[in-house]
């Protein structure tokens, strides 16, 4: 479980985000919805402990991530925007690093590695230098850091960023695949197909602000629009709006 409790942050007198608040359940997929500069990886670097808040509270599995930052570090799983990742090494020795920082017994972290690795599809490159990657390996292999230890909470910035259809595709299922395994899951993403396609609840958020949340169908109906892409154009001002009020 994990929630947002009217949320904001400011940067001097510029505002990231307003009084956010949200939460998602066990099992269920939260899609933060949103353009570039919206605010969703403002948010979601709060959750992982990287930046505090101005005001109001983050929880993850009843933890104040503020208040307890270890702990509650300790329950999520991370993927950032932009992961950086040790270029000398290779695939396997830095998860097998993450797995010693954690403290976690590193026969079965091998073992973790060998099934991630085949699930996502890096096989035998997981061995390879990570300098050697490709965008999309690179970023299939920051997903595992983030499920390496068999969190309860993720929080994915973008997690389908750099991937080809291919990939793409295997890691939306993987991620809907957590869902149904209990994990809670709050994930940004600029696409609206790709929250349409994985997320049981969409929260769309504008300058800061969550302007709707609810299902795809729901947020539709509030909408009076037919797709989530016409919702979404509609919320938050899009180009296609603004060329209809030009045009008539």
């Amino acid at each position: 479980m994990l929630k947002a409790e009217s949320l904001s942050k400011m940067y001097g007198k510029s505002i990231a985000i307003e009084n956010i608040t949200f939460f998602a359940n066990d099992g269920e997929i939260l899609g933060l919805l949103g353009a570039n500069g919206a605010g969703k990886t403002t948010t979601l670097k709060i959750f992982g402990g990287l930046l505090k808040p101005t005001s109001g509270r983050v929880i993850v599995e009843g933890i104040d991530v503020v208040q307890e930052p270890i702990l509650a570090k300790s329950k999520i799983g991370y993927l950032p925007e932009s992961p950086s990742l040790y270029e000398k090494l290779t695939g396997f020795d830095l998860l097998m690093m993450l797995g010693a920082l954690r403290k976690l017994d590193q026969g079965n972290v091998e073992k973790r590695i060998f099934e991630l690795s085949k699930v996502l599809e890096l096989n035998s490159a997981i061995y390879n230098e990570i300098s050697t990657y490709s965008k999309g390996m690179r970023q299939k292999l920051a997903f595992l850091t983030a499920v390496l230890h068999n969190p309860d909470v993720l929080i994915l910035d973008e997690p389908t960023s750099g991937l080809d259809p291919r990939s793409r595709k295997l890691v939306k299922n993987w991620i809907v695949q957590l869902g149904k395994l209990g994990k809670t899951i709050l994930m940004s993403t600029h696409v609206t197909e790709t929250a349409e396609s994985i997320c049981n609840k969409i929260a769309i958020i504008d300058k800061g602000r969550i302007v709707a949340m609810g299902t795809a169908e729901e947020i539709c109906t509030k909408t009076s629009t037919d797709t989530l892409e016409d919702a979404f154009v509609k919320l938050v001002g899009g180009t296609e709006w603004k060329i209809q009020d030009i045009v008539h």
